[in-house]
C-alpha cells in the first residue's frame, strides 16, 4: 500500500499496457473508484497517478500522458454544520453515558476550535500563568514553522483543563484507528454533526463576536483564506446585526 514503493514497482517493470493508457481508462477508473470513495477522493488519486506517468515519460517508458485533471471537475465542499446551543447541550447529556475522553474531546474542539485528533495535547504545552496553550497542527508537514501554534485560553476553560485527570501526561488517552468515528457516531445520532462542527462553531462564534477573519485564521492555525470560508456559517441575520454597529451616513439636509 505504499505509493513511493508501488510507484518504482510501476516505472521498473512497465507492462505493455501501460503503453496504451488513455483517457478512457482515467474515467473508467473515476467510475469505479466513486463507489468506494468520494469524488474528489478519486480525483486526488487521479492526480497521484498524473504524477506517476509524468515520470513515465521523461524515462521514455510513455509516449503521452494523457491525464488531465482540468476535465475532472471538483465537486464543492460540502458545507459543514454549526452546532447551535441546544445541540451542545445534547451532545453534552449524550456523551455522559460514553467513554471519559469523548467529553474531554468535545470541550477541547469547542473551546479551541482545533481538529480531533489535535484534542489530544500533552500538559507540558499548557502554561495556566501565561493563558496560553500549544496545539501541533495535524494538516502541517514537520518542517512547518506553524506547525506547532500558540492559542489563547478563557479562565473558564483554563479552570476546565485543571480538572482533568491528565493521566500518562496527556489530556486524553492514546486515540485508537476507530476513535473518531465512535465519536462522529454519537453526534450524528444528536443532531447529524461530526468533530468537525466543533470547529465550524468555533471559528463562527469567532467571527459573530467582531473578530476578523485574519485574527480568527491566527486562533485555528488556518494559513489558507478559501479554506477558512468553508468554515464559517455567518449569514444574512448575523449582517443584520452588525449593520447596526455602523454608523449611519450624514445627514443630507
Amino acid at each position: 500500500n505504499n505509493p513511493q514503493r508501488l510507484t518504482l514497482y510501476w516505472l521498473e517493470k512497465p507492462s505493455p499496457v501501460t503503453r496504451e493508457f488513455k483517457h478512457q481508462h482515467v474515467m473508467e477508473f473515476m467510475v469505479w473508484r466513486k463507489s468506494q470513495v468520494k469524488h474528489n477522493t478519486a480525483r486526488l488519486e487521479i492526480g497521484f497517478f498524473k504524477g506517476i506517468l509524468r515520470e513515465a515519460c521523461a524515462r521514455e517508458l510513455l509516449e503521452k500522458n494523457v491525464i488531465n485533471l482540468s476535465r475532472i471537475r471538483i465537486e464543492p465542499a460540502k458545507q459543514k454544520k454549526e452546532l447551535t446551543t441546544d445541540e451542545i447541550q445534547k451532545i453534552r447529556e449524550a456523551l455522559k453515558s460514553k467513554d471519559a475522553w469523548m467529553g474531554v474531546v468535545f470541550e477541547i474542539t469547542l473551546n479551541l476550535g482545533c481538529r480531533f485528533n489535535e484534542a489530544r495535547i500533552p500538559l507540558s504545552r499548557v502554561n495556566f500563568e501565561t493563558k496560553r496553550i500549544e496545539i501541533e497542527d495535524s494538516k502541517r508537514k514537520l518542517h512547518d514553522s506553524r506547525k506547532l501554534y500558540e492559542a489563547p485560553l478563557k479562565d473558564r476553560f483554563i479552570e476546565y483543563l485543571r480538572g482533568l485527570k491528565w493521566e500518562d501526561g496527556y489530556s486524553v488517552p492514546e486515540f485508537k484507528k476507530w476513535s473518531n468515528q465512535r465519536f462522529n457516531e454519537v453526534l450524528k445520532s444528536v443532531c447529524g454533526a461530526t468533530s468537525h462542527s466543533c470547529r465550524v462553531s468555533f471559528i463562527t462564534r469567532c467571527h459573530r463576536a467582531g473578530l476578523t477573519a485574519l485574527e480568527t485564521m491566527e486562533l485555528v492555525n488556518h494559513s489558507s483564506d478559501e479554506v477558512h470560508k468553508i468554515y464559517s456559517r455567518m449569514n444574512i441575520h448575523d449582517a443584520a446585526a452588525s449593520l447596526l454597529r455602523v454608523p449611519a451616513p450624514p445627514d443630507p439636509f
